[in-house]
């Protein structure tokens, strides 16, 4: 009992903080970063690879808070544009502030929850580079949905987060399917939607950049994603020991999804082909993965 009142008095106490900090921060002077997609597309190891590879910026993945329910709230009219931003404004108030104090050159974020929150961010950090990392949704599903003792995966039964879904707009094409179906069909919305939404930004952002996950990781090109980024984001210029001594740590790469739940697209069953394809074929085939 008095161990949680001692943590709510802290909450309150660093709440009127960055309330403070909210006012006195300026993002639109701190050069900004942002790496978005479906999630289960590296993105913890962006934020990994470029703290150990630079002291000269901040990269954090889906810092706290995450930014969850304020993505979700915004997307669904609950907030408007203004209680959005101020509640932003806040919560990110300590990472400019250590930017600035500790005299920075770039703030990298990988957060897939700033997808709803999009349109925002231009007005909110003024110019920024956005990364859209794309992944291949036949590899995409079986990573989303996990393996077992995943402790939040998406859409699960116990999943304890109130996901986005195709309820939530009106004009969905997808809007009276939802009550029907189950996770395999939520996950491929997922990934076509939050892909879409995106994309759709990025085609009015001048500076968007959309990569595969594939490449990235790719060992065969000598991850020549990473080149790309790196040189769209100018992160490359920081880096301690250049380029290609960072490429070694994705040669260590582990991968985090093991053996997942669902098997390879080979094992699904035809009605679950058929759904995947139909939910997911036309931007696969956008993004060249076709095969």
């Amino acid at each position: 009992m008095i161990g949680r009142l001692k943590h709510k008095i802290k909450q309150k106490q660093e709440r009127k903080r960055n309330e403070k900090l909210a006012q006195i921060v300026d993002w639109k002077s701190i050069p900004v970063v942002l790496f978005v997609s479906t999630g289960r597309t590296g993105t913890q190891f962006f934020a990994d690879f470029f703290t150990q590879q630079s002291d000269q910026l901040l990269a954090l993945h889906e810092p706290a808070p995450d930014l969850f329910l304020i993505g979700t709230d915004y997307y669904r009219g609950r907030k408007n544009r203004l209680e959005t931003m101020a509640e932003m404004a806040i919560e990110r108030a300590r990472y400019a502030e250590q930017v600035t104090k500790n005299g920075l050159r770039f703030y990298v974020e990988s957060n897939w929850n700033l997808v709803p929150l999009l349109e925002l961010l231009p007005e909110f950090f003024g110019e920024f580079k956005l990364v859209h990392v794309v992944r291949d949704p036949k590899t995409y599903i079986p990573s989303a949905h996990g393996i077992k003792g995943s402790k939040r995966p998406i859409y699960a039964e116990y999943d304890n987060r109130d996901r986005l879904t195709a309820q939530d707009k009106l004009d969905d094409q997808y809007f009276n399917d939802w009550n029907t179906w189950g996770r395999f069909e939520k996950l491929c919305w997922h990934w076509r939607t939050y892909n879409l939404m995106i994309e759709e930004f990025g085609a009015s952002h001048d500076q968007y950049l959309r990569i595969k996950f594939e490449d990235i990781f790719n060992s065969e090109t000598n991850y020549s994603g990473i080149d790309t980024i790196l040189e769209f984001t100018g992160l490359g210029d920081v880096l301690d020991n250049g380029v290609e001594a960072a490429k070694d740590q994705l040669k260590n790469k582990s991968n985090r999804t093991k053996t997942p739940i669902l098997g390879h697209y080979d094992s699904w069953s035809k009605d679950q082909q058929s759904i995947f394809h139909t939910l997911t074929d036309e931007l696969a085939r956008r993004y060249m993965y076709d095969k």
